[in-house]
């Protein structure tokens, strides 16, 4: 239950499966013409007609408008509309615009990728949270989060390097190939993957910092 004007309001369910709202004296707050309702903390994600409303717990509505696809972060909510994406507060108040192509929120940082239909190639940026969401080093045609090791693993031009949560470059961007991280915390990186046998070539073994610590091996 929450609380509407220090109310409590309870989900109830009709035979076929339709959702509404009811508070303790039985009045009718919301009808049963729900898909489903879901109780996100002290949000509330109406569905209806395959789209989904937000209200606070107040049952005012967070937003005039409908979503594909809705996330809620404690204190942000990720939101999808017609293949794009944005971030909103729970007031409602727009964090990033919907206007990205992809978008999520993971170890504190923003992971964004531009929509533009016209460019095959979309690039991502990073923002720190608490960076005035300014996006921090450059932008990126790929990426991979390593928590483990507390580093990002990114690629510019075709290559990868790889680089701190600030945004510093450990490895500036020279493989063509990172493989991933073994509980020692090496990797095998390499110019690239030879195309037939799968096989990395021209290959080092790299610290999580991107530091080489082993000269060139063959690897069949």
């Amino acid at each position: 239950s929450m609380q509407k004007n220090a109310v409590s309001f309870t989900l109830y369910r009709s035979k076929d499966h339709f959702a509404g709202l009811i508070d303790t004296l039985g009045g009718i707050i919301k009808p049963l013409s729900s898909q489903l309702i879901k109780s996100e903390g002290d949000i509330l994600v109406v569905y209806e007609h395959h789209k989904r409303v937000l209200f606070n717990a107040f049952f005012e509505p967070i937003l005039l408008d409908s979503f594909d696809e809705v996330q809620v972060y404690y204190d942000k909510i990720l939101v999808e509309k017609d293949g794009k994406h944005g971030i909103i507060k729970p007031n409602g108040e727009v964090i990033l615009p919907i206007v990205y192509g992809q978008l999520s929120l993971r170890e504190g940082m923003i992971f964004l990728r531009e929509f533009d239909p016209q460019n095959p190639k979309n690039w991502w940026y990073i923002i720190k949270e608490e960076n005035s969401l300014k996006p921090i080093g450059e932008k990126y045609e790929s990426y991979q989060l390593l928590k483990k090791e507390k580093r990002i693993k990114y690629r510019i031009n075709g290559v990868w390097g790889i680089m701190d949560y600030a945004g510093k470059s450990m490895s500036l961007p020279s493989y063509g190939y990172i493989g991933p991280f073994q509980n020692d915390g090496t990797a095998i990186a390499a110019k690239g993957i030879d195309r037939h046998s799968q096989v990395p070539y021209h290959a080092v073994i790299i610290d999580s910092s991107g530091r080489q610590i082993t000269g060139q091996m063959y690897i069949s």
